[in-house]
């Protein structure tokens, strides 16, 4: 499954930090001397052909009004500069200057091309700290045709929250197109919460796609759209298909957890072709702890029987809570066996785990 398109850190991230830190402390000299210079000397003395003399420029405007029109002028060439350290220390610096960096948002859109994930963390960061201003640019940058460009306008907008609101036609163009950005989008729909609710009939029919991403963003924005969703979720818990009565459960737990047309669907749940679904069943019918004893029998077969060792184990663990909630032990819950409906029926249990 995709991460969530706000996921930008890398494994390598904190080494890469460790070393620019490094060579800011190498070059402190220079920036000392730096820092005696006005604004307009420095941005001069910008054009050293060393990319380290440019770095220690950059830090030197960092001890200046960052926001001053000469600054800025500065920091923009850094956001375009072919080495990656400069780039980087300057989406940083405009990140903490909200609105006053809205005249770098063009060159802090280029950024959402590159494939440095620091760089892109504090890109997107500064460019949702700028606010309503930079959406017209993110909604013009969704046609861009360099994908990694829509992808960072997607997930800036994500960052936007519900600011984002006025690109909703845009969203659910990418939504109901059969395109590889339909995840991120749906993603972005989960960030604007409530004010996405024109949204709730396309998410709907998404939790029966055949792509696993959409299906997933799809449940979880429903839920996060919050109450406006409730009587669709309701609804959906009757539809003929598994994937989406089930998926419309585990939207009802986040909202409704108490509603008792929600175990039955999830029992369903634990028939379900898909292992995430049965595995994610099972765990939500422990954590809800229902009054009915019902999901006990089915947990228990698919304890036995289930052909996948993770989800045999879930349904171990959703067992010890039910049976606590209801008193019985090991040996009372046999009398609630009752034989198991669905795909999931083998020869040869795998035995307890």
């Amino acid at each position: 499954m995709n991460m969530h398109p706000d996921s930008t850190t890398g494994p390598n991230s904190s080494n890469e930090q460790s070393k620019d830190d490094s060579l800011v402390d190498s070059i402190a000299p220079e920036i000392a001397t730096y820092t005696r210079l006005s604004l307009t000397e420095l941005g001069r003395e910008f054009e050293d052909p060393k990319p380290q003399a440019r770095l220690a420029v950059l830090r030197a405007v960092a001890r200046c009004d960052v926001a001053d029109p000469a600054a800025l002028e500065i920091l923009i060439r850094a956001l375009r500069d072919s080495d990656r350290r400069l780039r980087l220390h300057s989406a940083s610096m405009l990140g903490r200057l909200g609105p006053s960096a809205e005249i770098a948002l063009p060159a802090l859109i280029e950024l959402f091309r590159e494939t440095d994930r620091r760089i892109l963390d504090f890109s997107y960061t500064a460019v949702r700290n700028v606010g309503a201003p930079a959406i017209p640019l993110l909604r013009d940058a969704l046609r861009h045709e360099d994908r990694r460009a829509r992808i960072g306008a997607l997930r800036s907008l994500g960052r936007l929250g519900v600011a984002a609101e006025s690109v909703m036609p845009d969203l659910l163009q990418i939504v109901r197109a059969d395109g590889d950005l339909r995840a991120d989008a749906i993603a972005t729909l989960s960030l604007i919460g409530p004010a996405a609710a024109v949204a709730i009939p396309d998410l709907l029919s998404a939790l029966d796609d055949r792509d696993d991403d959409v299906r997933r963003w799809a449940t979880e924005a429903l839920w996060k759209i919050g109450e406006p969703a409730n009587g669709p979720l309701r609804k959906a818990l009757t539809d003929e298909r598994l994937s989406v009565r089930v998926r419309s459960a585990f939207a009802l737990t986040k909202l409704e957890p108490n509603l008792p047309e929600i175990i039955p669907v999830l029992e369903d749940g634990l028939s379900a072709p898909d292992k995430w679904l049965r595995r994610r069943s099972a765990e939500l019918l422990g954590e809800l702890a229902s009054a009915d004893p019902g999901p006990i029998a089915r947990l228990r077969w698919m304890r036995m029987n289930d052909p996948e060792k993770l989800i045999r184990k879930s349904a171990k663990d959703a067992l010890r809570v039910l049976r606590k909630r209801h008193g019985l032990s090991n040996d009372q819950d046999d009398q609630l066996e009752t034989p198991f409906p669905g795909e999931l029926r083998r020869s040869g249990a795998p035995g307890n785990d």
